[in-house]
């Protein structure tokens, strides 16, 4: 399993500032700073990483668990779901996986994620329910679905 680098972060900020496809389904959302955000979410990346190797999460899961760390993390003043979904796309891009999730439906899950109480909330149950979620949605580019 290969994980964003800073590079890689740098790579996905620029695309998404030339293409703006992320802007054009859910609203303008990276800082200005794209040194900032990129440090940021490979802070986020290399957490992940060492849990996941700890976990033995498999690739959904450690992407899960990354869109939960940068939701309720709070990373950034601004942007956090929009940047998990951002760097769920980069991993499995990565990774060699295409998504066939609706992009709606994809939204709603990550408000649910933020709308939840930190204090109580289960993480792993949580992750585990977003794992579902996206291995539902995704396949292997060698897959012939």
């Amino acid at each position: 399993m290969e994980f964003l680098t800073e590079e890689h972060l740098l790579r996905l900020y620029d695309t998404e500032r030339k293409t703006g496809y992320l802007t054009g389904l859910f609203g303008p959302f990276l800082p200005t700073d794209r040194e900032v955000w990129a440090e940021k979410m490979a802070a986020v990346q290399g957490i992940v990483q060492n849990r996941s190797t700890m976990l033995g999460d498999d690739l959904h899961g450690t992407i899960a668990r990354a869109m939960f760390l940068i939701i309720k993390g709070h990373k950034l003043v601004d942007g956090n779901k929009r940047s998990s979904i951002l760097c769920m796309i980069g991993m499995y891009y990565l990774n060699g996986y295409e998504m066939t999730i609706d992009p709606e439906a994809l939204y709603r899950k990550v408000k649910e994620i933020a709308a939840l109480d930190s204090q109580t909330c289960d993480d792993d149950t949580i992750v585990a329910d977003v794992k579902k979620f996206l291995q539902d949605g995704t396949y292997s580019g060698a897959d012939t679905r």
